[in-house]
């Protein structure tokens, strides 16, 4: 009796123990912004591949026609929520500083974006033309997010949510997009 009391004890207090460590891990979590937990930054220095883009009405777009300055291009889709709360703070990034922006839809259809954003998306809204867009640019979690200078060549690479309202984001942009950079 005095044996089985012992190791249901012992049992209790491992069980104590484990529940105290998983709340310590998770209390850890909510402090860590969802914004920085999974960013990463990356400085590149290579062209930009070809990359066609299609508005809501089915125009086709294409990356070098908009590369008249610096540019941030945003990769996201609506079923990632880490873009659906960011792409509110990037679009007001770019209004606010005059950075163009061309937030790119891996999504397959236009219905999908209209139902997030309206009708009527803004213009830095596009969908990617094709699947083959994702593998082009390296991209295998979203959102991410690039910087390319005028002369076409990638700058910098962020992996994961951001927010755009920082001055310490602002300044990487600017920092990354050189001469030109609004």
């Amino acid at each position: 009796m005095k044996r089985t009391l012992t190791t249901l004890g012992a049992l209790v207090v491992a069980q104590a123990l484990l529940v105290g460590i998983w709340l310590a891990v998770e209390a850890g979590r909510e402090a860590t912004p969802a914004a920085t937990a999974s960013a990463r930054t990356s400085r590149l220095d290579r062209p930009a591949p070809d990359l066609a883009l299609r508005g809501p009405s089915g125009v086709a777009h294409d990356l070098r026609d908009r590369l008249d300055r610096p540019l941030v291009l945003h990769f996201w889709a609506t079923w990632c929520p880490p873009c659906r709360e960011e792409l509110p703070s990037l679009l007001a990034f770019a209004a606010e500083t005059g950075t163009p922006v061309l937030a790119v839809s891996l999504d397959a259809e236009w219905p999908a974006v209209e139902r997030l954003l309206g009708r009527a998306p803004p213009p830095e809204v596009l969908l990617a033309a094709s699947d083959a867009v994702a593998g082009a640019f390296d991209v295998h979690a979203l959102p991410v997010t690039f910087v390319v200078d005028a002369a076409g060549t990638l700058r910098l690479r962020l992996d994961g949510p951001r927010d755009w309202a920082s001055t310490a984001v602002r300044a990487e942009i600017r920092d990354a997009a050189g001469a030109g950079a609004p």
